[in-house]
């Protein structure tokens, strides 16, 4: 049989990379789509990372300048059943950034309907939903406060109307809080390890909302069982479903690693994650399996 075949922009990032070698490992030819001169591109190279014995798929690495997915027709030879959009300038309030990814995902459907890609799987994010106490259903209304939010609730209603209208599958994972290798440092998690290992104090917020963490590994797995599984036209959270007060982390990290860790007043604008994920299961089967203190252990241990 004839391996499957998918494009995924965003490859070598944080969570691209780890569904890049998710779909290699269940023999996927992927068309790994990164940004030119990035220096997470070296990511790709790694031999260690994609042995071949290990993977029966196939990579095809492709780099493109800044937004230019019109170069991508005529990228695969044949069709494509796949189209991950993973792809994302970062920026929590830079409204420039959030404009340009809506324009980059318009051009993403596009592109992945000149592919013949059946289905295009789009990247949502917990910014979404905004300030939420509540369980956070897929069904609860977007209220997103920054503009990374903004841009990811447009990106969601905008690709989902352009892919009905040229007829071709659509579904929308939001990711919750990821942690594992290539974790960038500037948040909670490597910046707080950092600082223990060195014997030093940390400094945070009161830490009491609640907060779900997701190995990346088990994104991936998810991100393929939307692909393969899920209902065409849903969205779905993407999370551990098993979630605890943000304290309860800070401490186990804190007993592992030593050092102090100095608890400071409510942070404004306190965002608590409390993620149902019964549809993604109901839908695709798929679940977690993978614990915090694995992730840790196997990453910083």
């Amino acid at each position: 049989m004839e391996n499957k075949t998918a494009v995924l922009t965003g490859a070598a990032g944080f969570a691209g990379i780890h569904l890049l070698k998710a779909l290699l490992k269940e023999g996927y030819d992927v068309y790994a789509v990164v940004r030119k001169g990035s220096a997470h591109n070296k990511r790709l190279y790694d031999g260690n990372l994609f042995k071949a014995d290990e993977m029966p798929g196939k990579l095809i690495m492709t780099e493109i300048a800044d937004s230019d997915y019109k170069s991508l027709p005529g990228l695969t030879g044949n069709d494509c059943e796949f189209f991950f959009h993973m792809a994302s300038i970062p920026g929590r309030d830079d409204e420039q950034a959030a404009m340009q990814n809506i324009k980059d995902i318009q051009a993403a459907v596009e592109i992945a309907k000149k592919l013949g890609c059946r289905r295009f799987i789009g990247t949502g994010s917990q910014a979404e939903y905004g300030i939420a106490d509540c369980l956070i259903t897929e069904e609860l209304p977007p209220e997103p406060f920054s503009a990374y939010g903004r841009s990811k609730a447009q990106m969601c209603s905008i690709s989902k109307a352009l892919c009905k209208e040229i007829g071709m599958e659509w579904v929308w994972g939001r990711i919750f809080s990821l942690i594992g290798e290539y974790e960038p440092e500037g948040r909670l998690i490597p910046d707080m390890i950092k600082c223990l290992k060195n014997g030093g104090e940390f400094n945070t917020s009161a830490a009491t909302q609640q907060w779900d963490y997701l190995d990346a590994g088990d994104c991936a797995r998810a991100f393929i069982a939307l692909a393969e599984r899920a209902v065409s036209g849903e969205c779905y959270n993407v999370a551990n479903g098993d979630h605890h007060e943000l304290k309860y982390y800070t401490e186990l990290l804190k007993k592992r690693f030593g050092g102090n860790v100095i608890y400071g007043e409510e942070a404004a604008n306190r965002v608590s994650l409390n993620a149902s994920v019964d549809k993604i299961k109901r839908d695709t089967g798929w679940m977690a399996k993978i614990s915090f203190m694995e992730t840790i252990e196997r990453v910083y241990g």
